[in-house]
């Protein structure tokens, strides 16, 4: 699973709350996100890597090049689009309540099966079964 997050609180708590047989990719800047999603493309891969993405709009926590900061979690969504097959399901967890909207609009309108929710409002339980979808959508993939 793909976490876009630059908050290591909040990754800590992901990866708490995610199961044992789920990998964790913590990315904590845009600039390097969109890196990372061009070298893992699909279908250039022949295969999904990730099996969900979780996705935050204001990542400038960590930036480690000047070329970053700026980036944020809406440059990062033209990437998903471009690189990421729209089979994958993405959970916006961003707080920022002008900019997560229009992030989900965004990956809808590509054709993304999307969950807007908030992180104050993400409880383990609906982390769970946003975990348990991202289950069956992985083994519907994958089935030969």
């Amino acid at each position: 699973m793909l976490i876009i997050e630059d908050d290591p609180e909040r990754i800590r708590w992901f990866e708490m709350h995610m199961p044992q047989d789920f990998r964790a990719v913590p990315v904590q800047s845009a600039g390097r996100a969109i890196g990372l999603l061009s070298r893992d493309s699909f279908p250039a891969k022949r295969k999904h890597v990730y099996g969900g993405i979780l996705m935050d709009h204001d990542l400038d926590m960590q930036t480690v090049m000047r070329e970053e900061h700026g980036f944020t979690g809406s440059h990062v969504i033209e990437a998903i689009i471009r690189y990421i097959s729209n089979e994958i399901p993405v959970l916006v967890h961003s707080m920022n309540p002008q900019k997560a909207p229009g992030m989900v609009n965004k990956l809808n309108g590509a054709g993304f099966n999307v969950l807007r929710l908030p992180y104050a409002d993400l409880t383990p339980d609906l982390f769970a079964e946003w975990i348990n979808d991202l289950r069956e959508n992985w083994f519907d993939l994958h089935e030969e």
